[in-house]
């Protein structure tokens, strides 16, 4: 339930930032007022993918197995570190499917930013 809340909230923060955020976009990449909405709508629908794919009574009952005293022998992943360097040409979709899928898997998530030269 914790991984489908976070991702929830990423959600409400990017539909009520959603002008700024396409700004933003078209500020830093010159993209036409179509191709914006585009990258928007296409980052919005990998988050929405990852959301649905999670199976609320599957999360609720690996993430509660314990305190109902429940053995996991099918949780054998460890949580794992992602480095995420996003793209050049598609920057905030490359962050939000990728942070998106991330949260999904229960990952950290590190964000590398490069400052242009």
């Amino acid at each position: 339930m914790y991984k489908i809340t976070q991702l929830r909230k990423l959600h409400q923060v990017l539909v009520k930032e959603e002008e700024a955020i396409e700004n933003a976009i078209a500020k830093d990449t010159g993209f036409s007022a179509v191709e914006v909405k585009l990258e928007y709508y296409m980052a919005m629908k990998s988050l929405r993918d990852h959301i649905v794919a999670l199976d609320k009574t599957k999360v609720l009952d690996k993430e509660y197995a314990l305190a109902h005293k429940k053995d996991a022998p099918e949780n054998r992943d460890a949580v794992g570190v992602v480095i995420i360097e996003p793209a050049t040409y598609t920057s905030f979709y490359s962050v939000i499917s990728a942070l998106s899928a991330a949260i999904a898997g229960g990952n950290c998530v590190l964000l590398q930013v490069c400052a242009a030269l």
